[in-house]
């Protein structure tokens, strides 16, 4: 068994833990744009029903 077949079990497992934090980073990239948008709206709201200055 070469060096290299000895690494691949390895790599493997680090290219699927990679992928998986990945994953995970786009899905709370993704809730946090969303998130942003209703933030955005409720302001939006906020400041339809009460014009002025804001504190």
């Amino acid at each position: 068994m070469t060096r290299s077949q000895r690494l691949d079990p390895l790599l493997r497992v680090t290219q699927q833990r990679q992928d998986a934090v990945a994953r995970q980073l786009a899905e709370r990239d993704k809730a946090l744009h969303e998130q942003q948008q209703r933030l955005d709206l409720l302001k939006q709201y906020a400041d339809s029903l009460c014009p002025g200055p804001r504190r």
